[in-house]
């Protein structure tokens, strides 16, 4: 009954969030703008402080930073930086995070250390080494994040 009472909106958010994922990786950037706009509408719709927003907007700054807009992505940036590495956000939006943080030539070692750290756990889960191998080198940043740590910690 609650997904009908909420008009399935936050699915509908989530959805929409994940076609700006798809739309960033194949660097239509107008179109990924366009839906994680709609997505945090949709989550505002449902409670105004979404916690889901924060990963949006991460995700915005992130999209900048692909464009290689920093004006832009600084902007943005003040939307999200007090996020703390602590906040569950997961591995991916962590790693986004560290990356922006980078690319401002500030320190994101805090969430890399966590985009690391929720990595392995999620690394743990999976019981055949062909599946991990899988996993860690064809899933989401998943390589990147193991190589930065590596190269982080040398």
């Amino acid at each position: 009954m609650y997904s009908k009472r909420i008009n399935y909106k936050e699915g509908v958010a989530a959805f929409q969030f994940n076609i700006a994922l798809v739309y960033g990786k194949l660097k239509e950037y107008d179109k990924a703008f366009q839906f994680i706009d709609a997505s945090i509408l949709n989550h505002k719709k449902l409670k105004a402080d979404h916690p889901f927003i924060i990963s949006c907007e991460i995700y915005i700054a992130y999209l900048y930073f692909l464009k290689k807009d920093k004006k832009a992505m600084r902007l943005n940036f003040e939307k999200i930086k007090n996020i703390k590495s602590n906040v569950d956000i997961g591995y991916n939006r962590c790693f986004e995070l560290y990356e922006i943080y980078k690319y401002l030539d500030l320190d994101g070692s805090l969430f890399l250390k966590e985009a690391h750290s929720l990595l392995l756990e999620d690394i743990k889960c999976i019981s055949s080494n062909k599946d991990k191998n899988y996993f860690v080198n064809n899933v989401d940043y998943n390589k990147s994040i193991i190589k930065d740590w590596e190269s982080y910690n040398v």
